[in-house]
């Protein structure tokens, strides 16, 4: 609620619907066999599984040669790759918790209205 008022919002569920049939629309997704575009998608992402693994196994049994690199002491691109994936993963989290207790929204929904003054973060 603001100074002005409560914030009206269109509704999320169109049409009349009660609670009982959104939730068996929602439950029957979960519940029903998968479908064969379903395999296919599955069958994609166990290859590309099987494909990383067996990638990561000869990299393992031939050495960093692989990449091109074949000085022996050459690990630069290794440990620069691994640290700037380690950074971004801790700026994700790292941003919004520094924010919240200066009292601003870092991540928020552009869907939810707060009151004035009041920050959420969405990092746990």
């Amino acid at each position: 609620m603001t100074a002005q008022g409560p914030i009206h919002r269109a509704p999320l569920i169109g049409g009349r619907k009660s609670v009982g049939q959104v939730t068996r629309d929602i439950c029957l997704l979960l519940e029903e066999r998968p479908r064969t575009r379903w395999w296919i998608a599955f069958a994609l992402a166990a290859t590309a599984l099987l494909g990383g693994a067996a990638a990561v196994l000869y990299q393992i049994s031939v050495g960093i040669g692989t990449w091109g690199l074949n000085n022996t002491v050459g690990w630069a691109f290794d440990i620069t790759n691994f640290v700037f994936w380690i950074g971004i993963g801790h700026a994700g989290t790292l941003i919004p918790d520094v924010a919240l207790p200066r009292g601003q929204a870092a991540s928020v929904s552009p869907d939810v209205a707060l009151p004035r003054g009041q920050a959420a973060s969405v990092s746990a």
